[in-house]
């Protein structure tokens, strides 16, 4: 079986049970912030690119979507840009990566998506165009870093299965910023065991170290508070989210924090949405209502966990810092 965080949006359906308004006219408020730029920061261990697949047609398709963006525009948000990259693959068929060769693969596939792949992929290709460095390489090189801990391409207990665990580890190394501070925030600590608890649905799991590798990383998530907005919340603290925001639905299915993700919209006239891969829509899209509409809407959408992109120019000396 795929890693959880690949097949999140199919196993955990309780996160991915809603619908788009293909008709819906998409606005956005005036933008106002200034981008900064600045270089392209590389790994200071190389990336093991004999694992990297993308196919000639998918190259074809990263370099269209690259096309269609274009550069920032004057004044506009990193989060504003990044959501831009994400629209543009409205519409896309929600589903799961196609089967591996059995070892640890980057496999990037940009005909269809699941609820992370269009979140990392969309902010890997908004920070490369955010650098003026529009290119493949570049491209594969920032979804590892978003998708493996530590930023460097590894084996399968090295990815970043758990999305709680996706998001703690951007944090600490400065690519996203976890918002903590948002009216009815509350520390929040859950028992993290889903994967070894099922670990015959995942062939990563069958050898034994990695088993032991992966008890250990779920111990130290369940040791964790990560900070936690209820869906009763939301809506005040709503006037402080942004468009580009990520969004983590927290369910309540034992063993795991988050089920779901996307990303914030607010329209011009202030009403947040959510853009995501729905296996429900059965696409990349808009939720029909907002996003407290979404979270009323079933009884395990219990609240959220959000995070900021940041853009390669602010995260940069973090992970210098770190040695990446």
């Amino acid at each position: 079986m795929r890693a959880l965080v690949s097949g999140l949006c199919v196993l955990l359906l309780t996160g991915c049970s809603l619908v788009t308004d293909p008709a819906y006219a998409f606005s956005l408020p005036e933008l106002s912030s200034t981008p900064s730029r600045g270089l392209l920061l590389q790994s200071a261990r190389p990336l093991d690119r004999s694992r990297f697949v993308l196919e000639a047609d998918q190259a074809a398709r990263l370099s269209a979507w690259f096309t269609d963006l274009g550069p920032p525009r004057a004044g506009e948000s990193f989060g504003h840009y990044v959501v831009r990259a994400a629209l543009l693959m409205s519409g896309r068929p929600y589903a799961l990566p196609g089967p591996g060769d059995g070892g640890e693969n980057l496999k990037l596939e940009l005909d269809h998506f699941e609820c992370v792949s269009i979140v990392e992929s969309s902010l890997a290709l908004g920070r490369c165009a955010w650098l003026d460095n529009p290119s493949e390489r570049c491209f594969i090189a920032e979804v590892a870093r978003f998708r493996y801990r530590g930023g460097t391409f590894g084996g399968y207990s090295d990815r970043l299965h758990y999305f709680a665990d996706w998001l703690a580890d951007n944090d600490q190394r400065g690519r996203i910023r976890l918002q903590s501070g948002l009216p009815g925030t509350l520390p929040t600590r859950r028992s993290i065991h889903y994967m070894s608890a099922h670990r015959n649905r995942y062939d990563g799991l069958r050898d034994e170290l990695t088993l032991v590798r992966m008890r250990e990383h779920e111990a130290r998530l369940s040791a964790q508070n990560m900070p936690f907005l209820p869906a009763a919340a939301a809506k005040d603290a709503g006037a402080e989210l942004q468009t580009g925001d990520i969004v983590a639905i927290v369910g309540t299915l034992p063993g795991i924090l988050v089920n779901h993700v996307g990303f914030v919209v607010r329209e011009a006239d202030g009403r947040l949405r959510l853009l995501h891969a729905s296996s429900l829509a059965g696409r990349v899209g808009l939720t029909r209502g907002t996003l407290e509409d979404y979270l009323a809407a079933r009884p395990e959408r219990i609240g959220i966990v959000t995070a900021r992109p940041l853009p390669p120019a602010e995260s940069g000396s973090v992970e210098r810092l770190a040695g990446r």
